[in-house]
């Protein structure tokens, strides 16, 4: 919906048939150079069919996206399975992690997560991401963790720049911090809807695929 932050630039037009229509097909949207850092939607309007089922029923569907700065080189977002804050009683958040640009060949970037109030959580696991040609755009997960009884507050998740043997990355890369929230767990049922199912049942029967599970581990020998 905003041209001058990103645009199309393969394909602009998706056709469904019988013989594809549950296979993914990839759209590639292209930010647009020394363009703003702002929200845009990404806009699938219905074109037609032949078939009546959906000819009246079909509508157009959006997708709301976010256009970065380069200079920040590496951006975040919350797991889809996860919850975005961790909480008093341990309960654990994930991130994935990614570069917006491409290392050279051969060439590492390094980054060192942690957070600026241990006492509320802390990472857990590996805090050392390597980023390659390989794995630059495909995402490095980061596990943080509540800790146990600790107070409710906000902190910081920080993301430090720890080198590279890339020109483009060595002595311009920098930190990135992000807020979050350590809270007390007033749900221990976590629920979203499957990756391949879709957001709503239909008259027709269509179903909703959802997944749960719960936010923390059970004791040994008991059940929820």
């Amino acid at each position: 919906d905003n041209p001058e932050v990103a645009m199309v630039q393969s394909p602009s037009t998706l056709v469904f048939t019988q013989q594809n229509w549950d296979i993914y097909q990839s759209v590639y949207i292209m930010g647009r150079p020394d363009s703003n850092v702002s929200n845009y939607t990404v806009d699938f309007k219905y074109l037609g069919s032949d078939d009546p089922r959906f000819t009246t029923q079909q509508r157009s569907v959006s997708f709301d996206m976010a256009n970065y700065n380069d200079t920040d080189y590496l951006f975040w977002k919350v797991a889809d399975h996860s919850n975005d804050y961790t909480t008093t009683s341990g309960s654990k958040m994930e991130l994935w992690v990614f570069l917006t640009q491409k290392p050279a060949d051969g060439k590492t970037v390094k980054f060192a997560a942690s957070t600026s109030d241990p006492t509320k959580a802390s990472v857990s696991g590996n805090s050392l991401l390597v980023f390659t040609t390989e794995n630059w755009n495909i995402g490095s997960p980061i596990t943080i963790e509540g800790v146990y009884n600790s107070d409710e507050g906000e902190y910081e998740v920080e993301f430090t720049f720890m080198g590279s043997d890339d020109p483009l990355y060595s002595g311009h890369a920098h930190n990135l911090r992000q807020k979050f929230f350590n809270q007390e767990q007033e749900n221990f049922l976590f629920v979203e809807v499957a990756e391949e199912s879709d957001l709503f049942t239909t008259w027709a029967g269509g179903t909703v695929q959802l997944l749960a599970r719960i936010t923390e581990e059970p004791a040994a020998d008991t059940t929820l």
